[in-house]
């Protein structure tokens, strides 16, 4: 259940690529955050929801900087990795 959890309810899946941002919860839901560890560095996930939408991501700082598209590239950083989600349409 903790693997369906986070990687589908939450979004926050491994990849290939990165780690993969793609949540897909109840409308009811404004803001969530999770912390993730992924090769070895830990990222500080917080996602809101302010249009109220089940699936979909608006945008997606790491940072402070905004990234294209929802996959976030592994990032080799001293200390803890910010990452902050709009969910929305594009």
């Amino acid at each position: 259940m903790d693997l369906v959890g986070t990687q589908y309810i939450l979004g926050v899946r491994p990849t290939l690529k990165g780690l993969e941002i793609d949540p897909c919860i109840t409308a009811d839901w404004k803001a969530y955050s999770v912390t993730r560890e992924f090769r070895g560095t830990l990222y500080k996930i917080s996602v809101s929801n302010p249009d109220g939408v089940v699936k979909g991501v608006k945008e997606v700082k790491v940072n402070g900087n905004v990234i294209e598209g929802t996959v976030i590239a592994p990032v080799s950083a001293e200390g803890d990795v910010v990452v902050e989600v709009v969910m929305g349409e594009r």
